[in-house]
């Protein structure tokens, strides 16, 4: 073998060796929503997950709108802040979704308690509508 096909293969050689490590990185990210009761409809961001307790993975630090809803409960929604860890930021990140030989995982676990559904009494729904009607008459809407 001569020379030029020697550096050649040294090359092959650092690049199937880069590869290879960037292959065995891995960043795993979970969230897991539980509620009291459980067994509520969970949807993230628009998109409906399951029953809690339900888990799903996720691609990126953001926050997240979730709405529940359950049976004689009410409907909670919430914008849920999912911060990035400290190992995934700009300075670092590059290294631990590419470089990183080991997997890193990131589970995320939030807890909702629902509230009871309260009944609603014909006079609190009457001042209700009477309320958005003075709100559409101060806005200038005509009401029939």
């Amino acid at each position: 073998m001569d020379r030029k096909q020697r550096g050649y293969h040294g090359w092959l050689r650092v690049a199937t060796a880069l590869t290879l490590l960037g292959a065995s990185s891995c960043v795993e990210r979970r969230m897991t929503v539980r509620t009291d009761p459980p067994g509520a409809l969970v949807e993230i961001d628009g998109e409906v997950v399951g029953f809690s307790p339900v888990s799903m993975s996720f691609a990126y630090y953001a926050p997240r709108k979730i709405k529940i809803t359950h049976d004689d409960y009410e409907t909670l929604t919430v914008i849920q802040e999912v911060p990035p860890p400290w190992w995934d930021n700009w300075l670092t990140e590059f290294f631990t979704e590419n470089l990183w030989p080991f997997t890193l995982r990131d589970e995320r676990e939030f807890h909702y308690v629902l509230e009871p559904r309260r009944p609603h009494t014909t006079e609190a729904i009457l001042d209700r509508a009477e309320r958005f009607r003075q709100e559409a008459h101060g806005a200038g809407i005509t009401t029939p």
